[in-house]
């Protein structure tokens, strides 16, 4: 490139091949590091064991011990050097919550109840997932035990192997499949240490507890904070093995189809070979063309009731077409006759009933 006849070069919109790719590794490795060095204050704490439950919402007893049980999990298993922690005991964590108003107390002769409003709910959440990576290892050991009894151990890391692919693209963390997997086993140990698992077969066979026990409690409230998250994975997972290598999945039927001048995408695990990325606007046709056809199947549908038969024997079939629900100027004008149907509906109901009451009727009198 000549430099002009000032001096300078002139500007050009075009960039280097490297640029991109450089771009990307740069922004990862920053996610990566500012990951391992979070830290955990109180109300991280509190968001991830109350947003763990269904109504957010955990008794003042359970809140401590799941507290603590957070905090021993983190320090038993470091993600890094730099993370910190706050030095508060569990009343200390609750104590602080309340003072800045993210989580309220209900008083009960049986015990105190701390909960979060929706709103407060929606601020935890942020302060959930800013260390949501940190818990990301004892809440895929959990999850595997939530529809689980029994599992042997190396279950357990084979199936973390198939997962991790897709946990470390979301919350960016910097373990190879060995660390991670060296990881789980650190943390099953952990677990058992912890009572939430007990080991069978030497070691080889794990078990939770059954019952409504408090450990089994705990274990639902870790896995909850990433079981969404696992859940998509396992879902992506099944498309993927069922559509098989080289064919992309069909949206809504899940059927495998080809697709023309789709680019291959690396595969993220050896079972995703051969995955295919859809081009969004051919994409975006199809879909435009399969609600057209699904309005016309639709169209010609009919409405089908039944009916008693004039002579009391049995039923009889009665059928309506069926109106086009996107049509506003169909659904004004066949709304008498949508009425009078539902109308002859409840006659015929009517009816019904009084047939079956005088049979009754009748069956009383014959015993007497």
């Amino acid at each position: 490139m000549k430099p002009s006849a000032t001096g300078a070069r002139p500007r050009t919109d075009e960039k280097p091949e490297w640029f991109g790719a450089a771009v990307a590794t740069l922004a990862e490795r920053i996610l990566v590091n500012i990951n391992r060095a979070a830290d955990v204050n109180p109300v991280n704490l509190l968001s991830a064991a109350l947003l763990g439950t269904p109504k957010h919402a955990m008794a003042e007893d359970d809140l401590k011990r799941q507290i603590a049980l957070s905090k021993r999990l983190i320090a038993s298993v470091p993600y890094s050097d730099r993370v910190t922690m706050t030095e508060l005991d569990p009343a200390g964590v609750i104590a602080y919550g309340e003072k800045l108003g993210v989580v309220q107390r209900v008083k009960h002769p049986l015990g105190d109840v701390l909960h979060s409003t929706g709103d407060q709910a929606v601020l935890l959440s942020y302060f959930r997932n800013n260390v949501l990576h940190l818990f990301a290892t004892p809440a895929w050991v959990a999850v595997c035990f939530l529809n689980n009894r029994r599992l042997q151990r190396v279950t357990v890391e084979r199936l973390g192997r198939f997962i991790y692919p897709f946990i470390q693209g979301e919350l960016f963390l910097p373990w190879s499949e060995d660390e991670w997997v060296a990881r789980i086993d650190a943390m099953i140990g952990q677990f058992v240490r912890e009572g939430l698992l007990e080991c069978e077969d030497e070691g080889k066979v794990l078990r939770r507890r059954v019952g409504q026990t408090d450990e089994a409690f705990q274990l639902r409230v870790t896995a909850n904070s990433l079981l969404q998250a696992f859940e998509r994975y396992y879902i992506a997972l099944a498309l993927l093995v069922k559509s098989g290598p080289g064919r992309a999945v069909h949206r809504r039927a899940g059927e495998p189809v080809p697709i023309d001048g789709a680019t291959p995408v690396p595969a993220a695990h050896s079972g995703c070979t051969g995955v295919l990325r859809q081009d969004p606007v051919q994409g975006l046709h199809r879909d435009h063309a399969r609600t057209r056809r699904a309005v016309a199947r639709r169209q010609r549908q009919t409405l089908v009731w039944r009916r008693p038969r004039g002579d009391g024997r049995g039923f009889q079939a009665h059928s309506q077409p069926r109106i086009a629900p996107l049509d506003p100027q169909a659904r004004g004008l066949d709304r008498p006759r949508r009425d009078h149907a539902a109308a002859e509906s409840g006659v015929i109901r009517g009816e019904a009933r009084d047939r079956t009451r005088r049979c009754r009727a009748t069956v009383r009198a014959t015993l007497r």
